[in-house]
C-alpha cells in the first residue's frame, strides 16, 4: 500500500492500482489464515473442555469449567464479526484453562477414588473377605497397590480407573455373601416366583435386607447368617416357582391330547398322539428343577 501511494504521486497511476490490488489480495489471504487459525484454535478448546468434562471436571474443578465457557463464549461472539486476533486469542486461553481443568479434575478424581477403595478394602479386611472372598480380596489388593504406583507417578486418569476397579472389588469381596443372596433373588423372580411363592420369596427378600443392614454396620458374621438364609428361601421360592410353571404346562398338554382324541385324532393320528402322551410320561418322569430351562 505504501509502494501504491508513492506510486500515485509519481504520476503512474495504473501501476498504483496493479499494487493495491495486490496489497487487497495479501490481505483477503491473511484474513483466512487468521480465521483458519482462529477457528482451528476454537475448535481445540471445544475438545479440551468436552475432555475436560468427561473426566468429571464440572465437579472437581467447576471454576475452571466456567472460565472455560466464558472464553469460549467470547471466541464465538468474535468469530461471528470476523474479529480474528480476538477469537485467536480467546481461543487460546479457553484452550490453555480447559488443559488445566482436566489436570485439576483428573488428580481430584484420582483422591476421591483412593479414598473410596481404601474405605471399601477396610470393610473387606473386617468382613474376613480373605476366607471368604480371596481371588476378589486379592485383586483388590492388586488394584489399588497399583492405583497408588500411578498416583506417585502423575499418571492421575490411570490411577483413578485403577482405584475405581479395586474399590469395586473390594465391595464385592465384602459383600460377596450379601450380593449373592440378592443375586438368588432376583434369579428367583427371573422365574416369576411372585405368584408361585410369594410367602418365601417375601421371607428371602427380608432376610437379604438385614444381611445388608448388618453388612453395614460392620456385623459381618450376623450379615451372612441372614445371607445364608436369604438364598436358601431364594433358592426354594426358585424351585416351587419352577415346579409350579412345568405342572400348569403339563395339565395343558394333556388336555390338549384329550381334546385331540375327542375330535377323533387317535384314529387318523395314532402314532403323533402315542407319541405325544408317551413324551408327557417321560417329562413328569424325568423333569428335573435343575433341567427346567
Amino acid at each position: 500500500l505504501d509502494r501504491s501511494r508513492a506510486t500515485i504521486e509519481e504520476g503512474d497511476n495504473k501501476k498504483a492500482v496493479d499494487q493495491a490490488s495486490l496489497a487487497k489480495a495479501q490481505l483477503d489471504v491473511l484474513k483466512q489464515e487468521l480465521s483458519a487459525k482462529g477457528l482451528g484454535t476454537l475448535s481445540e478448546a471445544e475438545a479440551n473442555l468436552q475432555a475436560a468434562l468427561d473426566n468429571d471436571a464440572f465437579q472437581y474443578a467447576p471454576e475452571l469449567v466456567e472460565r472455560v465457557q466464558a472464553n469460549l463464549q467470547a471466541a464465538r461472539q468474535s468469530r461471528d464479526s470476523m474479529n480474528y486476533l480476538s477469537i485467536i486469542e480467546s481461543s487460546q486461553a479457553a484452550r490453555e484453562l480447559a488443559k488445566s481443568a482436566l489436570a485439576r479434575a483428573q488428580e481430584l478424581k484420582a483422591d476421591a477414588q483412593l479414598a473410596k477403595a481404601q474405605a471399601n478394602y477396610k470393610k473387606a479386611v473386617q468382613s474376613n473377605a480373605a476366607l471368604f472372598a480371596p481371588r476378589k480380596f486379592k485383586d483388590a489388593g492388586d488394584r489399588i497397590a497399583a492405583a497408588r504406583e500411578a498416583y506417585q507417578n502423575g499418571a492421575f486418569e490411570d490411577a483413578a480407573r485403577l482405584a475405581g476397579e479395586g474399590a469395586d472389588l473390594a465391595y464385592e469381596a465384602a459383600f460377596e455373601r450379601v450380593l449373592a443372596a440378592e443375586k438368588n433373588i432376583d434369579t428367583a423372580k427371573g422365574y416369576d416366583a411372585w405368584p408361585h411363592a410369594h410367602e418365601t420369596l417375601a421371607q428371602a427378600i427380608d432376610s437379604a435386607k438385614m444381611a445388608r443392614q448388618q453388612a453395614e454396620a460392620g456385623d459381618f458374621d450376623t450379615s451372612r447368617g441372614y445371607a445364608d438364609v436369604a438364598i436358601q428361601l431364594a433358592m426354594q421360592a426358585e424351585t416351587k416357582a419352577k415346579d409350579a410353571q412345568v405342572a400348569t404346562r403339563l395339565v395343558g398338554l394333556k388336555r390338549g391330547v384329550e381334546a385331540s382324541i375327542q375330535d377323533g385324532a387317535n384314529y387318523f393320528q395314532v402314532e403323533e398322539v402315542k407319541e405325544m402322551i408317551d413324551r408327557i410320561s417321560e417329562l413328569q418322569l424325568t423333569y428335573t428343577p435343575e433341567g427346567f430351562d
